[in-house]
């Protein structure tokens, strides 16, 4: 298994290599740096599993911190059931799994409206308390920018409340949230 400084250098090599070819270039090349940086990684005592489902089953004496793949990062942590926060998962085994992040995650999307609710929580997973928040008026034939009529929350790092003055239209708008 390759060492931390080898992954180092071959990232280098990759930036410095005039034509931009490196020995692990290429598909295949860089899929073997993914699972290479993976190896070491779990010997670091990261965990990797498939779902919340499985991330809910591990034990705080396997592991602290895992990963779900497309999902993000999380942390166990000794609290007790009910103190989880939005995306935290329930461990099974005492205390709860921390969200803390994103995959490299800069933005996200969601369309709200039904033409009744006027205030709406959204879980947008970026961990970030200064989000950039755009409301976009779909139901029009371009989308326009909302500057009036709406309120946003930060409720935590990782979601938001907007409030509109008037419930908008079925799925009328789209709100944009980035780090």
């Amino acid at each position: 298994m390759p060492s931390i400084p080898s992954l180092i250098n071959r990232i280098q090599n990759a930036l410095t290599a005039g034509n931009g070819k490196v020995p692990w270039s290429g598909s295949e090349g860089q899929r073997q740096f993914f699972l290479d940086t993976l190896d070491i990684l779990r010997t670091k005592g990261l965990a990797f599993v498939a779902n919340t489902t499985v991330l809910a089953q591990l034990s705080p004496e396997d592991t602290v911190l895992a990963v779900i793949e497309n999902v993000g990062f999380f942390a166990h942590k000794n609290e007790p059931q009910g103190s989880e926060k939005p995306n935290d998962v329930v461990s099974s085994v005492g205390g709860i799994w921390r969200f803390l992040g994103a995959f490299g995650a800069t933005s996200s999307n969601t369309f709200v409206g039904d033409g009744t609710t006027t205030v709406f929580t959204i879980n947008h997973g970026l961990n970030t308390e200064t989000p950039s928040v755009t409301v976009y008026d779909v139901a029009a034939q371009f989308p326009t920018i909302m500057y009036t009529g709406i309120t946003v929350a930060v409720l935590n790092a990782n979601s938001i409340r907007i409030t509109f003055t008037s419930a908008p239209g079925a799925s009328s708008k789209k709100i944009k949230i980035s780090k």
